[in-house]
């Protein structure tokens, strides 16, 4: 057991003696004093009634403060239980987006690559075009010239 349960199981066991002594001097009380002592019997039995009320609210009072304690001894777990599967979610979150960022970037490297290629062949079209005029413009002038 850990210090704290042991001074709880303490605690608990000192208000159950006091409670125990205090029946026993109610008991002791009502049965030994004589009669003609009535109104001082009254007052001690009263006494010992207040005492043994205070005694059983503290008792209450303990049982409720160990109770709330192992409340919140067990609900830390889940809150914390909680919060990983939050930061879970939010991390998943930032990787589907990271994921579709990714994708937006291997598409426009591949946009990228397409215009590269595509103005590549627009070059070599050019040049070819610019082979058959220049060869078209020659057999026009060698028409002209015959």
């Amino acid at each position: 057991m850990n210090p704290e349960e042991n001074q709880k199981a303490l605690e608990q066991y000192t208000q159950e003696i006091s409670t125990e002594a205090l029946k026993d001097a109610k008991h002791f009380l009502e049965n030994s004093l004589p009669a003609g002592q009535g109104v001082q019997k009254d007052i001690l039995l009263a006494e010992v009634l207040s005492e043994e009320q205070q005694i059983e609210k503290n008792r209450k009072t303990i049982e409720n403060s160990i109770k709330e304690q192992d409340d919140l001894n067990t609900n830390l777990p889940e809150k914390e239980l909680k919060t990983l599967e939050q930061l879970q979610f939010e991390r998943n979150e930032l990787q589907k987006k990271r994921q579709e960022e990714n994708i937006v970037i291997a598409e426009s490297y591949k946009s990228i690559d397409d215009i590269i290629r595509m103005k590549r062949e627009t070059d070599e079209m050019r040049e070819r075009y610019m082979k058959q005029k220049v060869e078209l413009d020659e057999i026009i002038k060698k028409k002209k010239i015959i």
